[in-house]
Parts: structure tokens; C-alpha cells; sequence
């Protein structure tokens, strides 16, 4: 058995968290350790010795300074000052049934390691099971007590039953629908009818499934909770259909985390998005370069700089903070905008990423924005002087906890392609129209923009034309102003009108 306890008096002493190693650098960087209670992601840069990626461990953890020669990842550093294979000596599990078998449940035990971690189960009709996912059918509807053991190699042995009941009217989840969902450390929760049910809920209790505690017997709840984590939420309830009288009994669970907001979020990595190969680099916040905005949404980053981060914005430095104000899943959100940009600039131009009027002054403060439906939106703040410097920071703004999945993520970039003012990836004559349109107005430039026919980058602009692309489109050059000048990039990338092809005949 391991266990290191570094400045800890007594062999008593016990490590406080779980964690799992996702990843080992020997060389001096320590160990990337997820907290499996809480959701947090840590370097460790002392107390590492021995341990490798993959394993499950108990620890506990003090601040740390980065060592030199180490890339700061915008996470927690910390030094392990106990560590520990031996895992919390607890059995909790979930079910939930079969949309196909009402008598048909699937068990899951919530333990930490399933290699380390034996779970035995006794479903109280005489069957038995091994495994932290197992399945059964019961033989008949009724309460049925199931037990779970959890044991160890090392001397581990919990047991926890709880009295399971099993009805033909479960499938489809008795007609209604469990929402949940957390804003901050504040949860919600209810439950509605689906479609044109005419069951009516009879009873409901909401709870944590790790403590068992009950939160509320009503059909819509809010509850704060204790902090960071992760929290299991079930509703069990009743229905009864006044039309046929059929009872209907089942319970719902959906799992929620709460974390620290941080560059890096977890819960939003999803390697197998397919991102276009184009060249539009992004510098994360992460101080890593991605190849375009997709790359750094797929890997979780919350915010990142338009432009490679080996290049030189000027004395222009575009940042901002978002803090929530007010919000509940029915009536909207509100959240505040800080500015943090630093530098020589003259204008800056805020997008709330929901289509709203863009907000484009000289200089802000603060300022507050009313979002009516939850989401993931992607908000963009660029500073510049004109014929001087510019910056452009952009920041995922994630409503609420229900929201935060990378299928939530916002859709892929619209960049500009210099000499293309109407969004048909061509340059040509019906370009110079539009240029007619946008004459004389003026609005943010292009980061490191380029007269190469390559996508780019730009922040919106505050108008549009009737077609819907947007006057970025139409500064050519990049230069923040529509003028004759933008009719180069047209005139180099110039392709004739195809007049074999009656598309674009009027």
C-alpha cells in the first residue's frame, strides 16, 4: 500500500480527496490530477514521486508555486502533502430503468476506481451481481430491498441497501420530463408533463443521491448549494392518469459540477469535433497557439486573443471579465461586463455573441447585459487605434450548468475573406455592390489582417446588409473603413463571371 505523509504528524492522519492522475511529467512540471469530488483540475509540483498517469488516488493537497521552466495552464498549483492508494471505504449507487422492460433497471455504483474497488450486489429476489455497472430484471412489479457491497484489497467493507420499487407503468419516464440545471452554486429544478399527458403528479421528493438528503417535495424547487462538486440530483415521483387511473412510479438523475471558472473546462473538451482545416491561429489563454477558434473550443479553453501568440498587438491590450448578477431559468440572465483592456487605445466594440446591438464606445467601465434564454455565447471584446495598434479578446460566456456541453457550443467562425464583401467565397464584380452599400462607414479592423485569399478573423460590425452579411465583409483590407481602397483586394483575387453559368443571371 502506498502512503506518503509529508509534514504530517501520526500515522493516522488520513488524505481528504480523491483524485484521478490524467497525466505525469517526471522531468520537474509534477502531475495534472482531477479531483474526482469536486471536479477541480490541479498541478502538483511536489509530493508526485511514484505516482503515473491512470491511477486513482486519496490525497491531500497545500499551494504551490510553479517551478521554473514550466508553463503556467491557468490551474490550481499545489505541493501533495499526503498521498494515498487507499480509496474512502463507502457504498452509494443509482438505478434507473429500461425504456424498453419497466422491470428492467440499470445499477450503477458511485465508487472511484472500478480496478481497485469490488462491487457486489443482491437485487432481494434472490439474485446476485458483480461489477460497478450491472443490469437485472425482476420478476414481477413490488419494492425490492437491493444491497451493494463495496470492499477492497485493503480490508474495505461497506454495505448500503435501499428499497427499490419496480412498476410495469415506468418506461418513458411516466410521461414527464426532469429538468435541472445550477447558475452559480444556486440549484433548480422541476418537472413537466410531456406532450399532451394527462397524468397528474401525485408526489415527488427531490434529493442528492450521495447524501440522501431530501431538497423539496414540490413540482419546481431552487436550492443553494453547499459549494464545488459533484452533485447527483433524482426526483422520484408518482403520477396517476385521470383518464385510465394507471399509477405511474419511476425516478429521474441527472449529474451537475460545479467548479471554480478557470481557462481550462474540463467538461467541455471534445476531441472528436471535426474542426475545418483553415489557418486563423488563436493564442489560448492557456499561452498555446490553435490553429483556428474550433481547436481552441474543442479543447476546452474559455478564452483566447485573435492572432498567433507570438505576435505583437501593439499598445493595445483587449481583456474583460464577466460576472453574473441575477439570473433563474425562467426569467432570463443578467451578467456584467468588466473591462480589463489595458493600453493606448482610442475606440473599443463589445459583442454579447447573441445578436444584440454591439456595443462601440471610446472608453467603458462596466456595463451590464440581459440574456433571455440560457446557452454557451461567445463574446468578443476588440480595442485599436486607428493607424496604431489592435486587440481582440474573445470569452465563452456559459449561462448555467444545463448549457455547459460542447454540443452547446456556439457555431463556427464567420472570417472574412479579403476580396469575398458578400459572403460567396468569390471575388468579383457583384462584390464592388456591396462596397457601394457599406461606402464611408467605419467600424472595428481586422487583427493582422492580410490581402491573402485565406479566411481571417474580424469582429462584427454593427451593420448588416438586407442579405445578412455583415460589413466586415465589405472593409476588404481590413483597415476598419470602407472606402475605394478595399476594391484591391477584389481587383487581386479576381475571378470573371462564368456566363455558361445561369446561376448568376439576374
Amino acid at each position: 500500500m502506498l502512503l506518503l505523509l509529508l509534514g504530517v504528524n501520526g500515522l493516522g492522519a488520513q488524505c481528504e480527496r480523491v483524485g484521478w492522475i490524467a497525466s505525469s511529467s517526471p522531468g520537474g512540471c509534477g502531475a495534472k490530477i482531477i479531483d474526482l469530488d469536486k471536479g477541480d483540475v490541479l498541478r502538483a509540483v511536489a509530493g508526485t514521486n511514484g505516482l503515473v498517469a491512470g491511477q486513482t488516488i486519496s490525497f491531500s493537497a497545500t499551494p504551490a508555486s510553479l517551478p521554473g521552466g514550466c508553463t503556467y495552464e491557468g490551474i490550481e498549483v499545489v505541493g501533495l502533502s499526503c498521498v494515498s492508494d487507499t480509496l474512502p471505504c463507502q457504498a452509494k449507487f443509482t438505478s434507473a430503468t429500461s425504456n424498453i422492460n419497466a422491470f428492467n433497471l440499470n445499477f450503477e455504483a458511485d465508487i472511484y476506481d472500478a480496478s481497485k474497488q469490488i462491487c457486489t450486489w443482491k437485487f432481494g429476489d434472490g439474485a446476485t451481481a458483480q461489477g460497478k455497472n450491472v443490469q437485472h430484471t425482476f420478476p414481477g412489479e413490488g419494492s425490492y430491498q437491493v444491497c451493494l457491497t463495496v470492499s477492497d484489497a485493503f480490508g474495505c467493507e461497506a454495505n448500503y441497501c435501499e428499497n427499490v420499487l419496480v412498476s410495469e407503468q415506468n418506461p418513458n419516464w411516466c410521461d414527464h420530463e426532469v429538468y435541472v440545471t445550477a447558475i452559480g452554486n444556486k440549484l433548480y429544478g422541476k418537472i413537466y408533463p410531456l406532450g399532451n399527458s394527462n397524468a397528474d403528479i401525485t408526489s415527488i421528493k427531490w434529493y442528492d443521491s450521495k447524501t440522501n438528503k431530501i431538497l423539496a417535495e414540490t413540482p419546481s424547487f431552487s436550492y443553494t448549494l453547499p459549494g464545488n462538486g459533484n452533485y447527483l440530483i433524482c426526483a422520484q415521483y408518482t403520477v396517476i392518469d385521470n383518464v385510465s387511473g394507471a399509477v405511474c412510479t419511476t425516478t429521474r438523475c441527472q449529474q451537475i459540477t460545479l467548479a471554480e471558472p478557470g481557462c481550462v473546462n474540463n467538461c467541455m473538451i471534445n476531441p472528436t469535433v471535426f474542426c475545418p482545416s483553415i489557418y486563423a491561429p488563436v493564442c489560448g489563454c492557456d499561452g498555446v497557439a490553435y490553429g483556428n477558434e474550433c481547436e481552441a473550443m474543442s479543447s476546452g479553453l474559455s478564452s483566447w486573443w485573435a492572432g498567433d501568440c507570438s505576435v505583437n498587438t501593439g499598445n493595445c491590450n483587449a481583456d474583460l471579465k464577466i460576472e453574473l448578477v441575477d439570473a433563474s431559468p425562467d426569467d432570463g440572465f443578467t451578467f456584467r461586463f468588466i473591462n480589463l483592456s489595458a493600453g493606448d487605445y482610442a475606440s473599443c466594440l463589445l459583442d454579447f455573441g447573441d445578436s444584440s446591438p454591439i456595443w462601440e464606445t471610446s472608453s467603458w467601465d462596466t456595463l451590464t447585459h440581459f440574456y433571455p434564454s440560457g446557452g454557451i455565447y461567445r463574446t468578443n471584446l476588440t480595442t485599436w487605434k486607428t493607424n496604431g495598434c489592435i486587440s481582440s479578446a474573445t470569452k465563452l460566456l456559459i449561462t448555467d450548468t444545463y448549457n455547459m456541453s460542447s454540443e452547446n457550443l456556439p457555431d463556427g467562425t464567420d472570417y472574412v475573406m479579403p476580396g469575398d464583401a458578400n459572403g460567396d467565397k468569390k471575388a468579383n464584380v457583384y462584390d464592388l455592390l456591396n462596397l457601394g452599400l457599406g461606402y464611408g462607414t467605419i467600424g472595428a479592423p481586422r487583427p493582422n489582417a492580410s490581402s491573402a485569399w485565406m479566411p481571417q478573423f474580424a469582429p462584427n460590425w454593427q451593420e448588416s446588409v438586407t442579405t445578412g452579411v455583415n460589413y466586415k465583409h465589405l472593409d476588404c483590407d481590413g483597415d476598419g473603413k470602407i472606402l475605394d481602397f478595399d476594391a484591391d483586394p477584389i481587383e487581386q483575387h479576381y475571378v470573371p463571371i462564368d456566363t455558361n453559368d445561369i446561376s448568376w443571371m439576374p
